[in-house]
C-alpha cells in the first residue's frame, strides 16, 4: 500500500485526467471526504498539501488545484518517491 503523499498524488493525476481541463480543476469532494478516503485525518492531509505547494508541485487555492510538476507527480504516485523534507 503506498503511503499518503503517493495516494494523493495519484488521486490528483487522477482528477487532473478526468476532468480534461489539463492541469487545472476543482477537487470534487470536501477536504475532510478525501482524507478519510485516502485513509489518513484532515491535518495530514493540508500538511501533504503544504508541502506540495511549497516544494512547486502544485499550486492550492481551496478546492482549486493546479498541477505544477506533472512529472514528479508520476514518481511519488508510482515509484514511491519521497517528498522533502522542509
Amino acid at each position: 500500500m503506498k503511503e499518503v503523499p503517493g495516494r494523493l498524488a495519484a488521486y490528483l493525476l487522477y482528477l487532473s485526467r478526468r476532468s480534461g481541463s489539463g492541469d487545472e480543476f476543482d477537487l470534487d469532494i470536501s477536504k475532510g471526504q478525501l482524507a478519510s478516503l485516502l485513509g489518513t485525518i484532515p491535518e495530514t492531509l493540508s500538511r501533504i498539501l503544504g508541502k506540495m505547494s511549497r516544494q512547486g508541485l502544485i499550486n492550492s487555492t481551496g478546492s482549486r488545484i493546479r498541477i505544477l510538476d506533472r512529472a514528479t507527480l508520476e514518481e511519488i504516485s508510482t515509484e514511491g518517491k519521497k517528498l522533502e523534507n522542509s
